[in-house]
């Protein structure tokens, strides 16, 4: 059986390898280079200061916290759901095939910390479909 700190450090393991997940997928989307990091552009003298990076994560985390647990589901790409046009989508893929889809990036990423985990040889992607 697992000590309460080994459980801790599980979960806190599962945030970093989450947060690299965000990171990788934002620096993507906005074009930034591979040693950008999650800390880049925050002033260490300034208490107040912020960068998007981080900004952009923490907003994925309160609409994760305010959408309904049916926004929250991730689904196989192959029994796609009907979906409104103003939906955002967001899909996990690996080698160009499409493997789920949800309405929350959140959501696929706790689903592709938890592949990667699974499967550690195999190279995922979050790709925005909206």
């Amino acid at each position: 059986m697992q000590s309460e700190t080994q459980n801790y450090d599980i979960q806190a393991q599962f945030m970093v390898e989450l947060s690299n997940n965000f990171l990788k997928y934002y620096k993507k989307q906005n074009n930034k280079p591979t040693e950008f990091n999650m800390f880049h552009g925050i002033d260490p003298e300034n208490d107040l200061s912020v960068n998007s990076q981080l900004e952009s994560f923490y907003e994925e985390m309160i609409k994760y916290k305010m959408l309904s647990d049916s926004d929250k589901n991730v689904y196989k790409y192959s029994e796609l759901p009907n979906f409104e046009n103003d939906d955002e989508l967001y899909c996990i893929q690996s080698n160009g095939e499409q493997l789920l889809l949800s309405k929350s990036l959140f959501s696929l990423l706790i689903e592709l910390t938890n592949l990667q985990n699974e499967n550690p040889k195999t190279q995922y992607d979050i790709i925005c479909l909206s």
